[in-house]
């Protein structure tokens, strides 16, 4: 995981964190699922990186209709957004 600085401003700039803001509960719910994922099927129950969050959260992300809708009206299409909204994601949830 290398959430950067730039990346956060990429973000900003196509209003990624309003996205955020307006849904927290899903994202926060989104989180919350791929730490348990990674507990049961990685690390046994054990503490884990905050990187093995990426793996299980990018489908979410990726096929969520709010995030697709999104990215649509916003004109950020690009599938490197997929991966650094997540990664704002695992940011904003320690």
């Amino acid at each position: 995981m290398g959430l950067t600085e730039a990346k956060i401003k990429s973000l900003k700039e196509k209003d990624f964190d309003k996205l955020y803001d307006a849904n927290k509960k899903l994202w926060e719910d989104a989180a919350a699922n791929a730490k348990d994922f990674v507990k049961k099927t990685i690390t046994d129950g054990g503490t884990f990186r905050p990187e093995e969050l990426l793996e299980p959260l990018i489908p979410v992300v990726r096929t969520n209709q709010k995030f697709r809708d999104h990215q649509h009206d916003n004109s950020a299409r690009s599938p490197k957004y997929v991966t650094w909204f997540a990664e704002y994601i695992i940011d904003k949830n320690p």
